[in-house]
């Protein structure tokens, strides 16, 4: 995995989500996972964007999105994964790895959200350790309707390697 800034916000309301790009995940996952903890914006309030890229076919295949609070201890966690690409566990791959370097980093809390449709989306958060944390009905406008929300967590005290 690489990484590259970018301002843009998740779902136009400047907080994270996973969409219908984002896959279950299953499968030897053979992303290029590298991080590099210190350099550039990634330890700056705001937003960062990690991409994914995939090692043999050498392209984008996602990206993972960060944006660290103010107070550095807690950030807000969404990703993407073209189509082609769902189902084979690279989506897993690249948000374990980004968990794994913000728990390092000293992060109390990590939290996401994601339509409540997107069943895909919420048992990888699952699967990686998230906690459903609460349930927000028509919560988002998107795509010309309102959609529910699914919220979760993820303390340090709870992130397993």
């Amino acid at each position: 995995m690489t990484r590259r800034t970018d301002d843009r916000t998740r779902a136009g309301k400047g907080r994270p989500r996973t969409d219908d790009r984002t896959p279950a995940g299953k499968g030897r996952p053979r992303t290029d996972n590298r991080t590099r903890a210190g350099k550039g914006r990634p330890r700056l309030p705001g937003w960062f964007q990690y991409a994914v890229k995939h090692r043999a076919e050498r392209c984008l295949i996602g990206d993972v999105g960060v944006r660290l609070h103010d107070n550095k201890m807690q950030a807000d966690l969404g990703f993407t994964l073209a189509a082609e690409w769902q189902g084979r566990g690279y989506a897993s791959e690249a948000v374990r790895t980004v968990l794994d370097d913000l728990f390092r980093r000293g992060l109390r809390r990590v939290s996401a959200e994601c339509d409540a449709r997107n069943e895909r989306s919420a048992r990888l958060l699952e699967r990686v350790g998230f906690r459903r944390e609460g349930y927000r009905p028509a919560n988002t406008w998107l795509k010309g309707e309102w959609t529910d929300d699914i919220l979760f967590g993820l303390l340090a005290s709870q992130w397993r390697t």
